[in-house]
């Protein structure tokens, strides 16, 4: 009864590293996707999250630069399927149609909201300075 455990044991942990190994061999298609949105005089200093997949294969990058200029940052790769369901997100907003925001409140003071995207087809680029995004 102990070794039949076992092995239920080990075919377990072999079934969940096969299953990474499968979502990390998807077919992926990069397309030279790319998406960055920052945030600049954010009260917590600078915020910014990058998707892209041109570089260093699919990936999030993601980082905050502090009020002193003290630059925290992190990175982690991820599998095609995850790439391709949140562009899939991205995709479906229309981003390539959106234009600045003129409803903000435009303080200069006021955080200032950036996006720029692009893919194989077409590029965007558009902001935002509101206290709040529309």
């Amino acid at each position: 009864m102990h070794k039949l455990l076992v092995v239920v044991i080990a075919l377990a942990g072999c079934g969940a590293r096969q299953k990474q190994a499968d979502a990390e061999m998807q077919d992926f298609r990069c397309k030279d996707r790319f998406a960055i949105y920052t945030v600049k005089q954010h009260i917590g200093g600078e915020l910014g999250v990058q998707l892209d997949c041109s570089d260093a294969g699919p990936r999030i990058s993601r980082w905050r630069v502090e009020k002193d200029g003290t630059r925290l940052e992190d990175a982690r790769g991820m599998t095609p399927g995850e790439f391709d369901k949140v562009w899939g997100e991205i995709d479906s907003s229309g981003w390539a149609l959106l234009k600045d925001c003129t409803t903000g409140s435009l303080g200069e003071k006021d955080p200032l909201y950036q996006f720029r995207l692009s893919d194989d087809q077409q590029q965007g680029e558009f902001k935002c300075q509101s206290i709040t995004l529309p």
